[in-house]
């Protein structure tokens, strides 16, 4: 599926992947990027991942994709959905994980960064779905 393997994503696991070998593997220490990176990556990479699947159930539904952007809605949730787990279960859960809300602005930066540069439509977007009952 082509749309799901597009530059921004690509890049941004790219960087993604080679900050946590370089951190867990190589050992090496970049404070900001330790603290803010993560955040900042998952969430675009998440929505980006959910995107690809509303993409794919479209395109089996229906033999197109009617509905490739997600809404604003669907993205707050997500981001929503990430910090609630990222700075609150996770850290109620596991005392190796610390809840830091100053992570908060690099979710929302993160959000912000799909919705603009991957958010983007696609070829059929302005196809009508009939029912097919």
């Amino acid at each position: 599926m082509k749309p799901f393997f597009s530059i921004p994503f690509l890049l941004m696991l790219l960087v993604f992947l080679l900050h946590q070998l370089s951190q867990k593997v190589l050992g090496i220490r970049i404070p900001f990027a330790d603290n803010y990176l993560d955040p900042f990556l998952f969430v675009p990479i998440m929505l980006h991942c959910h995107a690809a699947e509303r993409r794919l159930i479209n395109r089996l539904r229906y033999g197109a994709g009617p509905a490739c952007r997600l809404s604003r809605e669907r993205i707050v949730a997500g981001t929503l959905l990430a910090i609630a787990v990222g700075e609150w279960l996770f850290p109620a859960l596991d005392s190796r994980f610390t809840a830091d809300w100053l992570d908060v602005p690099a979710y929302v930066a993160g959000a912000l960064s799909f919705a603009m540069l991957m958010n983007k439509g696609c070829p059929y977007a302005n196809i009508t779905v009939q029912n097919r009952t």
